[in-house]
């Protein structure tokens, strides 16, 4: 009988440990980190460090990010799924290539897919207005970058409102979507120069479209972001 009671025990024990040490993987903190090694690289192609068609080298993104060489696989890899990498046979990971054909397709989809979470975004606001606080704390740090002309502020401000309405719109395959989109988005406003047209008007835009999301007008807010997504296309092209 001793020895039957001292088995329940250790069986009973290893259940209750088990998950304890499932619990404990690192798993999701190499993920985290190479989500931040992505956005690095995503960053240097913005920003001229990496160019279109260039190869990126793992050894020297890691040595420069301090970081191991697997946390810089999987964020290549991870590009590489949404387009932003290219890996070829024998060639290495390299750059996209970033053409007007490849532009107009992002801005199609990414069109289709705000349209959509315009929508669910006004749903909600009719029983929550509360997410318009942070649409104007959005709308607040957007003004000031565009009277500084930190056009770096802007992307990031702009990038931030357009990422509300797919979260507002309590949509997850949207937001995930949308979050993929947003590096592409990224590339295109980096790759655009210094010299922005778009810069005077970007905050009086935005600012109409709040206007129209506060008045719960689904109708003007899609016509707002239609126009306003079709000349961000054709100022960049221009």
């Amino acid at each position: 009988m001793a020895n039957l009671r001292q088995t329940r025990r250790k069986l009973h024990a290893d259940s209750v440990t088990e998950p304890t040490r499932r619990n404990n993987l690192e798993s999701i903190h190499v993920r985290n980190l190479s989500e931040q090694v992505a956005d690095k690289i995503v960053q240097g192609i913005c920003n001229g460090r990496f160019q279109p068609g260039e190869r990126l080298i793992e050894t020297e993104i890691a040595s420069e990010l301090q970081v191991s060489r697997i946390p810089v696989r999987s964020a290549l890899k991870a590009l590489e799924k949404q387009g932003i990498v290219i890996s070829l046979p024998h060639r290495g990971a390299r750059v996209m290539d970033l053409n007007d054909d490849k532009v107009q397709q992002l801005f199609e989809v990414r069109l289709d897919l705000e349209r959509r979470a315009c929508r669910g975004a006004i749903a909600r606001l009719r029983s929550d207005p509360r997410p318009l606080e942070r649409l104007d704390d959005i709308l607040k740090d957007m003004r000031r970058a565009v009277f500084s002309r930190d056009k770096a502020a802007v992307v990031s401000a702009d990038i931030a409102f357009h990422r509300w309405i797919c979260e507002t719109s309590q949509n997850q395959i949207v937001m995930t979507l949308w979050d993929a989109l947003s590096h592409h988005l990224r590339i295109v406003f980096g790759l655009i120069g210094n010299e922005w047209p778009y810069l005077p008007n970007v905050y009086d835009e935005h600012k109409n479209m709040r206007d129209a999301f506060a008045a719960l007008n689904e109708t003007e807010v899609e016509k707002m972001l239609t126009y306003h997504l079709h000349e961000s296309f054709h100022r960049r092209s221009s």
